[in-house]
């Protein structure tokens, strides 16, 4: 059964005072934001934990792979903000970008492979696309275009230098992120402008 689509016009009344509440109402209120789930805090809670044991056994680890970044404590902060800050950031732009794990799992490991090293930006894009599909309700198809985005970002890493090639790769990071979506779009079939 297709979809039933239906505009909702600006300042259109979309329940009227002491009208009997049916599904479509239910319908438009969630669709224009004004009712949902409520909050569930105890997923809040365990997302921030597990957000910090990952800032935890990440920082643990980089004494093997990185003891630089594991004696310097400003390395050390940076690397838990480049955690935090894209956590925190795809939450709150969740509603307004359906796919934003893909635009903030691959900044967050730039950021982290240029800064820090490679393999912190590829833990890094790990652990962040398994939290994208943890927090964002996304499941395994948030966490698998967020891996994939990450990965291309630190294989076009090399290429980003000089200044004058960011175009052709931010091209590339777009080509690649809608191949993602159309494969995910064909997995569970649905067309791309649904995944999109």
């Amino acid at each position: 059964v297709e979809d039933a689509v239906r505009t909702i016009a600006a300042n259109q009344r979309l329940l009227a005072k002491g009208e009997r509440v049916t599904a479509s109402h239910l319908a438009m209120l969630r669709a224009v934001g004004l009712s949902g789930p409520r909050a569930d805090y105890g997923r809040a809670v365990a997302a921030a934990l597990m957000a910090w044991l990952f800032v935890v056994l990440l920082g643990a680890q980089t004494r093997h792979w990185a003891p630089n970044v594991y004696h310097s404590p400003k390395l050390l902060a940076l690397l838990a903000l480049l955690i935090v800050i894209p956590l925190l950031a795809a939450n709150l732009l969740a509603l307004a970008l359906p796919n934003v794990w893909m635009l903030v799992v691959p900044a967050a490991a730039l950021m982290a492979a240029v800064l820090l090293s490679e393999r912190a930006g590829m833990l890094l894009t790990v652990g962040l696309s398994m939290l994208a599909g943890l927090t964002a309700n996304g499941g395994l198809p948030a966490a698998l275009t967020a891996l994939g985005s990450g990965l291309a970002a630190l294989t076009y890493l090399s290429h980003i230098w000089p200044v004058s090639r960011l175009r052709w790769i931010v091209g590339a990071m777009a080509v690649t992120n809608v191949a993602l979506l159309a494969a995910m779009g064909m997995w569970y079939s649905q067309p791309l402008a649904g995944v999109v």
